[in-house]
């Protein structure tokens, strides 16, 4: 980021310039179609069977992988139409994780006979059924495994030769009428002891592609002396093709699933259907974090993860904050989130369950009812508004001053300046739908502008009003309005306002605001008294520059308004 100076004289706020008609705009429904539910790979994104781009927004629902195995039955939890239904609930949930146990689908090892072969094939198969019959895409993981005679009572480092190309060939067949399944190979590998405990060398990626020896997990000794062979992602691939299957497939990185850095080199190149995705699991580092490579912050994300979604779909098979955190937080997950909604990258929360104090619960009951980390999930899933002006225009919303100020280019909004008056105001706002607690924009400005840009939410009489602006010199800011009386500009740090960053306006529902950058808090706890004027949540939502000169082209770019609740 950028650290320059600013010249905060240059802020004048006065409530009647930014006063503006709320108009409101009616989004017609689309005519559904009657399509098989399906999905495969085209170039970098997913598809379903109409080419509609398809984003994975969705949940595991652990069980499957150990329940069948501990003697316990074989879901974790009810696998009824009530509860999928209650899945639906979340709106715009698509996609389902479903882990399994090769021993439990081979019947082997001792697993009893109630839980274990066609029973067990068969229950998966009527849950799968289910699912996809009520419009949810499935993904069916090998999680836990165990060569010969050890009881697949945990996950290990990399599948095993003797009961993996079974379990795939098996599952391959008992799935490949079903083009809404994906198969995702492995769980989490960890070849090489884990790269010899650093996750990323060379010996790691050729087991993890080729296959070899490995050593055998035992408790929490991941590197044991007994060794067994491992299959490869490659023989599994085309295993899985040998059988006529076409389905999607699923191919996780190495240290556990979270390092990708040689994922595009490594890669299973024989697949004559072109049908693979990458997946990796992020969840939040204990702190501090351990020396191996993470990958947890938003710069790492760029550097590893986005270069492979610009050449094969990506999707974070595993979702969560640190399993660890007995204070159930969420900050992670939504500064990851952030940035996946920014580059079209999929994600499935852990876990749809509910496990006695475990802080990476989803819900709190089977009927859907979120936890408070859940409740990030559902919000992303389905904002209560969204703009990204692919369609041409800005419809919906009002602009001041009117005339041609205001264009959409390249699917960006774009303010062009040259306003009366010097620090004269555009802005482009619209009434949002009730329950909005969060109003978010990307937003960018050219760097010879000497001007300011933000967002603001409002209350519907416009008379309380928080705003974040970025000004001429990189400085971030807030300031609060109420009834008419406006709070000084308080610095929140800086940030380069050349590039595109989102920002967002968050009210906890009670008392408090928080201003945050790619969905990093920058200043918490702001008030905007008293609490009650915003009972039915943030009520407008607004976009606005501020040039100094009349003559000033600004170059503003907004894209990407959201509104959750």
């Amino acid at each position: 980021m950028s650290h320059l100076g600013t010249r905060s004289a240059s802020l004048r706020i006065s409530l009647a310039l930014i006063l503006f008609v709320v108009a409101f705009s009616v989004i017609g429904a689309r005519e559904a179609r009657a399509v098989v539910l399906s999905i495969h790979v085209s170039g970098n994104t997913l598809v379903d069977g109409s080419g509609q781009v398809v984003i994975p927004h969705g949940v595991n629902r652990m069980g499957t992988e150990y329940a069948c195995i501990q003697n316990t039955g074989i879901f974790d939890g009810p696998s009824d139409l009530a509860s999928v239904q209650a899945m639906k609930s979340w709106t715009n949930l698509n996609m389902v994780r479903l882990p399994l146990n090769e021993d439990c689908w081979l019947a082997i090892n001792g697993v009893n006979a109630a839980y274990a072969g066609v029973n067990y094939q068969n229950a998966i198969a009527s849950y799968v059924d289910l699912l996809t019959n009520n419009g949810l895409y499935v993904i069916l993981d090998l999680h836990w495994s165990a060569p010969g005679s050890v009881p697949a009572t945990e996950q290990q480092s990399m599948p095993d030769k003797e009961h993996s190309i079974p379990f795939w060939e098996e599952v391959a067949n008992r799935f490949k009428t079903n083009p809404a399944v994906i198969f995702d190979l492995f769980n989490e590998p960890f070849p090489d002891c884990n790269g010899q405990r650093n996750g990323d060398t060379p010996a790691a990626w050729t087991t993890w592609r080729d296959g070899g020896t490995e050593h055998l997990r035992v408790g929490d000794e991941f590197c044991s002396q007994t060794t067994y062979e491992a299959v490869g992602m490659q023989t599994l691939v085309t295993k899985i093709r040998a059988t006529g299957a076409t389905n999607v497939i699923m191919v996780s990185g190495v240290g556990w699933g979270g390092i990708m850095t040689q994922w595009l080199t490594y890669k299973p190149t024989d697949d004559p259907l072109g049908q693979l995705v990458a997946s990796h699991h992020r969840y939040r580092p204990p702190n501090p974090p351990p020396s191996q490579q993470w990958c947890w912050a938003w710069s790492c994300w760029d550097s590893q993860l986005a270069p492979i979604a610009l050449q094969v779909p990506l999707v974070t098979g595993e979702l969560g904050e640190d399993a660890a955190d007995v204070n159930c937080t969420h900050a992670f997950i939504d500064e990851y989130m952030t940035w996946a909604d920014v580059n079209k990258v999929g994600y499935l929360g852990w876990t749809w369950n509910t496990s006695p104090l475990y802080c990476l619960d989803l819900i709190t009951s089977y009927d859907g009812t979120p936890t408070t980390y859940g409740q990030r999930y559902k919000s992303r899933f389905a904002p209560l508004f969204a703009d990204g002006f692919n369609d041409g225009d800005y419809a919906g919303w009002t602009v001041t001053p009117p005339g041609g100020y205001w264009s959409v280019v390249s699917g960006e909004l774009k303010a062009s300046g040259g306003t009366a008056g010097g620090w004269a105001w555009e802005s482009a706002g619209r009434a949002l739908p009730s329950g909005v607690r969060e109003f978010e924009a990307r937003m960018a400005t050219q760097a010879t502008a000497t001007s300011n840009h933000g967002i603001a939410a409002m209350t519907a009489d416009l008379q309380y009003q928080i705003l974040l602006v970025v000004d001429q010199g990189n400085t971030l800011r807030w300031s609060t309005s109420a009834n008419g009386n406006w709070s000084g500009w308080v610095a929140a740090g800086t940030v380069d306002r050349t590039a595109l960053h989102t920002y967002t306006i968050r009210w906890d529902g009670g008392s408090l605001f928080s201003v945050l950058v790619d969905g990093v808090v920058r200043a918490p706890g702001i008030t905007v008294d008293p609490p009650s004027v915003w009972a039915s949540g943030i009520a407008v939502g607004m976009l606005f520059t501020q040039a100094e000169l009349a003559s000033q082209v600004l170059g503003t770019r907004f894209d990407d308004v959201v509104a959750r609740p």
